[in-house]
């Protein structure tokens, strides 16, 4: 897998875009906020 980006720190959590094997781009969140997480909602 390769990297499209940098690391980037927001208010809500961390996010990187990578490409997945086939070139398709695929974005990772990591929540630092408790209402950023999906499961806050439920």
């Amino acid at each position: 897998m390769t990297f499209r980006n940098a690391i980037i720190d927001g208010v809500g959590g961390r996010q990187i875009t990578a490409n997945d094997p086939s070139g398709n781009p695929v974005e990772l969140f990591q929540p630092t906020r408790a209402e950023a997480r999906f499961d806050a909602a439920h």
